[in-house]
């Protein structure tokens, strides 16, 4: 009974003090909460993002190799760059014919330009073959991919997104003519819809045949061609990998001692990839939010110190009443303890919220999940640094003289 009175006394005191600063008491839930939501978010977004590349991923099949020019940051930063050319893609092809089913470039045309009946946009264009609808599950709605016939001849075909049809305003797209930076297309499909992902479009597209592409592209030697292939025996992949290798390592010409400046990777090898970025950015943010309640901690002990001088007065009379040092040291404890659990939990449920509005702007098959046990975890976290934030200002607090306390 005595210790249910005391634990009703020192929260009766706590919550007064902070009815009485509230202002203070604000500040400092804002600041934990900030945090907290921040955490929350980003890991949401980590987790998400990871979710959906597991499944594009799992489209591609484990047949298949990725083949990409690739140099660190700290070799780009020197200035250098690395690509594959059209004509290395072609030597490729030629050398693999055997060993693979399918075996798709994939370039980005930059700048195009897309005009129509006094509208212009910018979409993102590509150059591409029939395989990459496969490939990349990515199919048509209306109309037709691009075929072989279309690659063969450099015919002016293209493959649009919903939203460009949208915005060009077209009410039967299918055999329309645009505009492509000034040359006429005849539109000869709609890819099905697959709405945005964090903000970016993924229907504002136009597809049109590798080899027209060539004609909107800078000299061979300055091209980037990204390659996918489907091995005919996925038992043959690693086999494959390393003859490709050995063709770029040739053609760029190579020394042995000397590391590679492209990538050939499967499907898992490319997921873990991304995983490992993903990973390094969620450790990243961790760490980030963390030292920001560190910092934090240090300017609420300074306030909690300063609160002291401000109530020696107050903890003068409890004490001259007969309270102890364990119920000052509490108050303080109590005090910061529920401040920062207060931030935690609103941080966590802002968080939440947020993670809610951001779910409505990705498309279906994206669910976000939002990290329930990291958010207990955090509000743990928030409650300890509560703990030891009082623990001076308790251990100040307590060593008062009473008859001094009352007489400033």
């Amino acid at each position: 009974m005595k210790n249910i009175n005391f634990s009703i006394d020192v929260m009766t005191h706590v919550f007064e003090s902070l009815r009485v600063n509230a202002l203070k008491s604000s500040l400092i839930i804002v600041s934990v909460a900030i945090g907290v939501m921040a955490l929350i978010l980003g890991l949401t977004f980590s987790s998400t993002l990871s979710k959906s590349l597991v499944w594009q991923f799992e489209n591609l099949g484990s047949n298949t190799l990725t083949v990409s020019s690739y140099l660190p940051l700290t070799e780009q930063l020197k200035g250098k760059k690395a690509h594959i050319s059209h004509s290395e893609y072609e030597y490729i092809k030629r050398n693999v014919a055997d060993k693979t089913q399918n075996i798709t470039p994939i370039i980005q045309v930059p700048g195009a330009r897309v005009q129509y009946a006094g509208r212009t946009l910018q979409p993102s264009a590509l150059g591409t073959t029939y395989s990459y609808m496969q490939m990349r599950s990515r199919y048509v709605a209306q109309g037709r991919f691009i075929n072989d016939a279309d690659n063969t001849l450099r015919r002016r075909s293209l493959v649009i997104g919903q939203t460009v049809v949208d915005d060009l305003s077209l009410t039967d797209p299918v055999g329309e003519y645009i505009k492509v930076n000034d040359e006429w297309f005849v539109i000869v499909g709609v890819m099905q819809e697959k709405g945005s992902l964090f903000g970016m479009d993924l229907d504002e597209i136009i597809i049109m045949p590798y080899q027209t592409s060539q004609a909107f592209l800078p000299a061979d030697d300055h091209q980037d061609v990204l390659i996918q292939m489907n091995a005919k025996d996925v038992s043959q992949i690693n086999s494959l990998k390393r003859q490709i290798s050995g063709m770029l390592r040739e053609l760029h010409h190579i020394e042995a001692a000397k590391r590679d400046d492209f990538k050939v990777e499967t499907t898992d090898e490319l997921l873990s990839t991304f995983n490992s970025v993903i990973k390094i950015v969620s450790v990243t943010l961790i760490a980030v939010v963390a030292l920001s309640l560190v910092v934090a901690s240090v300017g609420m002990t300074n306030i909690f110190l300063l609160s002291i001088t401000e109530r020696t007065n107050e903890i003068g009379l409890l004490m001259a009443l007969g309270a102890g040092r364990k119920f000052i040291s509490s108050l303080f404890i109590l005090e910061s303890s529920v401040l920062t659990t207060a931030g935690g939990i609103i941080g966590m449920f802002c968080g939440y919220v947020l993670a809610l509005l951001m779910s409505m702007f990705l498309p279906d098959k994206y669910t976000v999940e939002f990290p329930i046990t990291t958010g207990c975890i955090v509000v743990l976290f928030c409650f300890l640094l509560g703990v030891l934030v009082s623990l001076i200002p308790a251990s100040k607090a307590c060593t008062l003289s009473p008859s001094r306390a009352l007489t400033q």
